[in-house]
């Protein structure tokens, strides 16, 4: 047993226990403890465990700050990524930049996990979580631990044991059903590319180069097919599915390393993710379309979040309703906005293949509002300006520092989503002295004693585009 303080006993009393060490289960207890409250994480896994790779994009990267483990990600070794190769429903493939980190899962958990355990959160490992009973004032959770049983007394649980779903709850699918194959190959010679992404007739392959002269190649396709594949192993299955894939040939393939993975990679969603009493947390909570490329910051920022939601539930009583309110309506935010950006993916391809997997898997597409050319051009100091009749302030759930509070928001046909702040800026308090109509020089000026000129600049071009001011 790995742990952070002294050795267990049988029996542990704790603030919040934690099902799973993954990227979600790790952010949350490392940005909880933060708040001061005593956590156990478990993890039946050792670490490093086999698991398929990921890709870091510059933006992800940026959140790792926030866990002070940037350095030990950039020391890690992983491959770096410049440019990938995409064939997406066309004849002619293109280069699109697309820099970011090819990551190994095992050591970027592992990295994560401890820097959980620096923050003074306790982990059991190997710990397999067998039953939790609710109890006066908690939870009694029975984890196993070698070849003893521990019982764990906790105010809190939460699931962050991924797409396993530890904790009983329903899943809901939203998406058509979709299946992937993974394996690790070893190359004969260092390709041209960083990636390559591309549609085939029933399936998609992602193709991922690792540090060395390796590469990861995945296939994602409808698990239907894969059960049709009569007498085949899923191993030629999977080979023949690379050769219908013409960019395969940019990638000359030496021997798969290790196995092939086969794991279910459809798109779920808890239909109950937070209570009084407990929470769900990345996949367990809300797992994407690969298709996304959004798994791991998802697993951050909502980790994040969750801490905070969970703080409020236990410090702030009161507020503990609010609180649930806001991880319920976050999650049906992310379920829409996933929902119409994978879809919309898919619809690329569906234009022009009558396939069934493009086009079952490009029904929800939605397209965007149009935006206005005028309200693509920058703004000049004299424009006249005044709020649209649309706009409206409401109390709603907002995350501040280390709680959720009803907090005047603004709501708007074009927002995807209420907005109580812009980067650091409370808005409802600027736009509620815009009476009338004004020029933007006049904004700027009644402004100034709040915020720099320059960045009210902005506030006023990105409220324009989305329409919330309009011309007089």
């Amino acid at each position: 047993m790995e742990t952070s303080r002294k050795t267990m006993a049988q029996e542990l009393d704790t603030d919040v226990v934690v099902i799973g060490g993954g990227p979600a289960g790790a952010a949350f207890a490392r940005k909880l403890a933060e708040f001061g409250h005593q956590i156990v994480i478990l993890e039946k896994a050792a670490f490093p465990r086999p698991h398929v790779g990921i890709c870091l994009s510059d933006a992800t990267e940026m959140l790792l700050d926030q866990f002070n483990v940037r350095d030990a990600v950039h020391s890690a070794g992983f491959f770096r990524r410049k440019s990938v190769l995409v064939k997406w429903g066309t004849d002619q493939p293109l280069i699109s930049d697309q820099p970011g980190l090819h990551v190994d899962r095992g050591v970027f958990d592992r990295i994560l996990l401890e820097s959980a355990r620096r923050a003074s959160v306790t982990t059991i490992q190997p710990g397999r979580f067998l039953t939790a009973r609710r109890r006066l004032g908690g939870w009694q959770v029975i984890v196993e631990n070698g070849q003893r049983t521990i019982n764990l007394q906790s105010r809190f649980l939460v699931d962050a044991s991924g797409r396993a779903n530890a904790f009983p709850g329903q899943q809901v699918r939203y998406a058509p059903p979709l299946f992937a194959l993974h394996a690790t190959w070893r190359l004969c010679n260092r390709p041209d590319y960083d990636g390559i992404m591309e549609s085939g007739k029933n399936a998609w392959m992602w193709i991922a180069c690792l540090a060395g002269q390796e590469a990861q190649i995945s296939v994602y396709t409808d698990p239907a097919l894969l059960a049709s594949r009569g007498k085949r192993s899923v191993g030629s299955y999977y080979e023949s599915m690379l050769d219908e894939f013409s960019l395969i040939r940019h990638f000359h393939r030496d021997e798969i390393l290790g196995e092939i993975q086969c794991c279910d990679a459809s798109s779920r969603h808890s239909s109950h993710p937070v209570g009084a009493d407990f929470l769900r947390v990345g996949d367990a909570n809300l797992s994407l379309d690969p298709m996304a490329s959004q798994g791991v910051h998802l697993a951050l920022t909502s980790g994040i979040q969750a801490a905070i939601v969970v703080n409020t539930i236990l410090c702030f009583p009161e507020l503990a309703l609010i609180a649930q309110r806001f991880y319920q309506e976050r999650q049906e935010e992310r379920v829409r906005q996933f929902r119409h950006r994978t879809a919309s993916e898919y619809q690329r391809v569906a234009c022009f293949s009558s396939e069934s997997f493009w086009q079952e898997r490009a029904i929800n597409a939605v397209r965007p509002p149009p935006v206005h050319a005028d309200n693509r051009l920058p703004l000049t100091p004299s424009q006249t300006l005044e709020l649209s009749p649309h706009a409206q302030f409401l109390e709603t759930p907002v995350m501040k520092s280390d709680r959720i509070s009803l907090e005047p928001a603004l709501h708007h046909p074009r927002l995807d989503r209420p907005v109580a702040f812009v980067g650091e800026t409370e808005v409802c308090p600027l736009l509620r002295g815009l009476n009338g109509n004004h020029t933007v020089g006049a904004i700027l000026a009644a402004w100034e004693s709040k915020i720099p000129g320059n960045l009210g600049l902005q506030i006023i071009q990105w409220l324009w585009e989305h329409e919330v001011l309009v011309a007089r």
